[in-house]
């Protein structure tokens, strides 16, 4: 028993939805080195399952399913808050998700963090920079996934530039080799086609500079294998064995028919689309030299889980720079914020629903940013803030965090009106429902922003009925009271509001 014990705690895990593949990793922290135990990776296809309106099949779902039922058995034992799981593109524009990430969230007991393309891309680079060699120069990392390629110029272990392009090694053999066909026009259509998608960042990353190349994930790494197999093998590779590779696929006349050794074939449907992917990036970039990285998202996603124990983790940094940013009155954010925090204490162990770090989390980094709006317009500064916080790339954050976040400060203000919060789903809701009451009453106890959170916990008394939700009280002291009369008329305008969506603010004087 000791020694699972010491394992639960020391082990981490983390679960890559790709666009083609899945990918498990497991590593154990042993005297602060993060030491790999286990990585696994299977063919799921995500992207191939959908239909031309972006929802997916029966068959592929049903696929992704016994994949991660087998995933599930390896991380049984390892705590639920050392696990990561993140989908990316195909989880980003599957129009039918929504039921498969809640068979997911059921089979782990785990929520699913479907990540923006930028945020992948911070994550790939911190996999691989924590993977690699320790070097303080700058280098471009490049990772082809199924349905997004992304590009990422860091210096150690700090992104400086991301992007994430529509051009996968999946999407592009449905636009480029559809007809199974390695043929000339295919091939060139395909290399082109990358080129001018890279076309666009192109000037920007070449100001920026980079000493060395990199290539992580799965197509990059196929290539290396088949040229390995063709006794073509390097440490890195050049433009020139890309058109060399080419050249010896047109030997074939069909996807079917290739056959190189050392790569798997369930990698030949979609081997030549990354080739082409790789090779009009290089050509775009003008970049000489790839050198291959084992480190990409799996490994980043962990090594960002330790990270967050850190005294300043990339989501601290997010909402400082987010502060500096739109000039957010700090001194009035933080007053927000730890009045929040004292009422999240006092009401999480009757709504057990916001009982969890996470939320407390999301909760405090809304309080920072709730005024975040007004460097729009003081009007309908909530509705501003709200939009900037759903769909800005928010670094350390996921999509389903930020429209979370979203709602928080389109809610805190005005009219109390879930239906407004279209980003939500049904089983959110009610927990949004309960961190949106807080942060309106934390901002609106600070409406003159003078009072002090300490003053605030002395005078006022948080009552909450453990079977009833939709209810709250607060027994303020009179004397108090006398001296704030301001405060009293906003609480009682406030519980006409918040009657309007069944929830009930009762305010006793004692």
């Amino acid at each position: 028993m000791p020694l699972e014990q010491k394992i639960i705690s020391n082990t981490y895990a983390a679960i890559d939805l790709g666009s083609n593949s899945f990918h498990l990793a497991i590593g154990q922290v042993h005297q602060g080195e993060l030491r790999w135990q286990s990585k696994m990776s299977e063919k799921v296809q995500l992207a191939s399952g959908m239909d031309e309106f972006n929802c997916l099949n029966t068959e592929t779902e049903d696929r992704a399913l016994k994949c991660l039922k087998r995933f599930h058995k390896r991380i049984a034992y390892i705590k639920p808050e050392n696990i990561r799981i993140v989908g990316t593109n195909a989880l980003r524009v599957i129009r039918n998700s929504t039921s498969l990430l809640k068979t997911i969230e059921g089979i782990f007991k785990q929520r699913v963090d479907v990540i923006s393309g930028r945020e992948e891309a911070r994550l790939i680079y911190l996999g691989v920079s924590q993977t690699s060699p320790e070097n303080k120069e700058s280098k471009l990392v490049i990772d082809i996934g199924g349905g997004s390629t992304e590009f990422i110029i860091g210096q150690h272990f700090q992104p400086l530039r991301t992007e994430s392009l529509h051009m996968g090694c999946v999407s592009y053999k449905k636009r480029f080799f559809s007809d199974e066909k390695l043929s000339k026009s295919n091939f060139k259509h395909a290399i082109s086609a990358s080129q001018q998608e890279v076309q666009h960042i192109t000037q920007q990353y070449q100001s920026e500079g980079w000493t060395h190349a990199m290539g992580a994930s799965g197509s990059v790494k196929s290539i290396f294998n088949a040229l390995k197999g063709l006794d073509k093998a390097r440490e890195y590779i050049t433009q020139d064995d890309l058109q060399w590779l080419v050249e010896y696929l047109l030997k074939f006349d069909t996807i079917s028919e290739i056959n190189i050794p050392n790569l798997k074939p369930e990698r030949n449907p979609i081997f030549p689309s990354g080739l082409c992917i790789l090779y009009g990036a290089m050509k775009q970039l003008n970049i000489d030299k790839l050198y291959y990285s084992e480190g990409a998202l799996r490994e980043g996603l962990i090594y960002d889980l330790l990270g967050r124990h850190e005294p300043e983790n990339v989501r601290q940094r997010t909402v400082t720079a987010l502060q500096q940013r739109f000039s957010i009155d700090i001194p009035q954010a933080q007053r927000v914020l730890k009045t929040s925090q004292h009422l999240h204490e006092s009401l999480c162990s009757t709504w057990p629903d916001i009982h969890s770090e996470h939320y407390k989390d999301i909760l405090s980094v809304a309080a920072e940013l709730h005024e975040i709006g007004l460097c729009v317009s003081h009007s309908q500064f909530h509705k501003h803030g709200a939009y900037i916080l759903t769909y800005a790339d928010l670094a350390g954050f996921s999509r389903q965090e930020q429209s979370i976040l979203g709602s928080l400060v389109r809610l805190h203000r005005r009219k109390f009106a879930l239906e407004a919060c279209e980003e939500l789903t049904d089983d959110i809701k009610p927990i949004v429902r309960s961190l949106a009451i807080i942060l309106r009453l934390s901002v609106l106890l600070h409406h003159a922003r003078s009072q002090t959170p300490g003053s605030l916990a002395k005078h006022i008394e948080v009552i909450q009925d453990k079977s009833d939700a939709t209810s709250l009280t607060l027994k303020i002291d009179e004397k108090w009271l006398m001296s704030n009369p301001l405060i009293l008329e906003d609480l009682k305008a406030e519980t006409k509001l918040l009657k309007k969506s069944n929830f009930s603010l009762s305010i006793v004087i004692r």
